[in-house]
């Protein structure tokens, strides 16, 4: 099973794979095209199916402040949300629902994401 790193510096195939990465007992992602706000994002970020080895302990708030560290410019959406929290989790750190598919929301690279000061990215 390769890398998160692995999958998003290769070319576009696999666009889809499970894929390793600190914190997470599951971790299954997209990349590729998706329609935000009526305009297209070519390279996109997409969160399908994922679970956190401790939920409740920020795993998504610190994956987030690593990958806007080291690929900016690129959107993340997560997909599929069918658990009320989490959702409510996205909205007040700044996700918007989309406005397609309401189980997913999404976060552009300009839109500004909250999460506690004191969280920076990790490094390498």
């Amino acid at each position: 099973m390769m890398t998160f790193d692995e999958f998003m510096t290769t070319a576009m195939f696999p666009n889809a794979a499970y894929v390793k990465c600190k914190g997470w007992s599951s971790f299954y992602v997209k990349k590729g095209r998706r329609y935000l706000r009526g305009e297209l994002h070519d390279n996109i970020l997409v969160l399908s199916n994922i679970e956190a080895k401790k939920t409740g302990q920020g795993t998504l708030t610190k994956f987030i402040v690593d990958f806007r560290a080291k690929y900016p410019g690129i959107p993340i959406m997560v997909e599929c949300v069918l658990v009320p929290r989490f959702a409510e989790g996205l909205l007040r750190r700044g996700f918007r629902q989309c406005e397609h598919d309401f189980q997913s929301y999404y976060l552009l690279p300009d839109d500004e994401f909250i999460c506690h000061p004191s969280l920076t990215p990790s490094g390498p």
